[in-house]
């Protein structure tokens, strides 16, 4: 089966990303943070041997990037979508109009590991059209789908605890069956800094 990693990413700007964990951090450390946690990620999905895309956004020729796509020599493209529903639906559907599965993760999740992006492929590889990997704080770390499903990223308020329980509502609501994956923790609020004591 012809599979597909898709990282989403923001461009690491101080005052731009991990905004939650300013408080904590500092704006220049929430930044170091978030360049860490993507050069992690990309290690990572790389040396699982899946074929890995970069997601950017505000816009793959921002600067900040550069770095990334030298470093992994990774295909890129712009996120578009006036909200994070619109952008992950329409790198769903430009990327499996070529690929048989694909598996879109965010550089939040230090527990992710390439053994969790194997095991979701051989979810979709079985037969399911859906699989998650459910977060902690009530949102999910990676989706994979076989094919395009707009509905699934609709009227969802992203950042919320609800994002998970409403996404298996609308995979009912589509009679899609679907599968999940162990529960992890992702790193958006201090109080989950002192999971990772080995980052900061």
């Amino acid at each position: 089966m012809n599979h597909k990693v898709l990282v989403f990413a923001k461009a690491p700007v101080a005052g731009e990303v991990k905004t939650r964990l300013i408080p904590a951090l500092g704006a220049k450390g929430a930044a170091a943070l978030q360049r860490q946690l993507l050069h992690r990620t990309l290690q990572m999905t790389i040396s699982s041997s899946i074929q890995t895309e970069l997601w950017c956004a505000p816009a793959k020729n921002h600067p900040a990037f550069d770095e990334y796509h030298e470093r992994y020599n990774l295909a890129w493209e712009n996120q578009r979508g006036s909200d994070l529903g619109e952008r992950m639906s329409h790198a769903f559907s430009e990327t499996l109009r070529s690929v048989d599965a694909a598996v879109l993760i965010g550089s939040d999740c230090p527990e992710l590991r390439k053994n969790y992006l194997h095991s979701a492929f051989e979810k979709l590889d079985q037969g399911d059209d859906v699989v998650l990997g459910p977060a902690r704080d009530g949102g999910y770390v990676l989706i994979g789908l076989k094919q395009s499903l707009p509905a699934l990223f609709k009227n969802i308020l992203w950042g919320s605890e609800q994002v998970l329980s409403d996404t298996r509502e609308k995979i009912r609501a589509l009679k899609l069956s679907w599968s999940e994956l162990p529960t992890l923790h992702d790193l958006d609020r201090p109080s989950d800094l002192k999971l990772f004591p080995g980052l900061i």
